[in-house]
């Protein structure tokens, strides 16, 4: 199977997983995956942080009302969501339209 192939297959396991999710904690999970993309440039591991510590806050609220908790995803599916992202639109956003232009985009200049 192609590296393609594979990230397009990952990306289709992704979208049933979160197809599936619960709203509210899908909508906590998309929040902070989307700032994967800010240009300040967080890493994986404290967004990953940042969504536990608002699921668990959220659970914890839930309980004291007896609700069912949230679900957590795991480090991995966090990470590999944004990784299923367009590798060129990632870097724009986290790095400027001209430096993934120079690096995803071939060039006539070049050669």
């Amino acid at each position: 199977m192609t590296r393609l192939a594979a990230l397009r297959a990952l990306k289709n396991r992704i979208d049933d997983l979160l197809r599936d999710l619960d709203p509210e904690s899908r909508g906590v999970f998309l929040r902070h995956a989307s700032r994967y993309l800010h240009p300040s440039r967080p890493t994986f591991r404290s967004l990953y942080s940042d969504y536990q510590a608002e699921i668990d806050w959220l659970n914890f609220k839930r309980d004291m009302n007896e609700d069912w908790p949230l679900e957590k995803l795991s480090q991995r599916t966090f990470r590999n969501t944004i990784h299923c992202q367009d590798p060129y639109m990632v870097h724009a956003a986290r790095h400027g339209e001209k430096s993934a232009s120079a690096m995803y985009r071939p060039s006539s200049a070049r050669g």
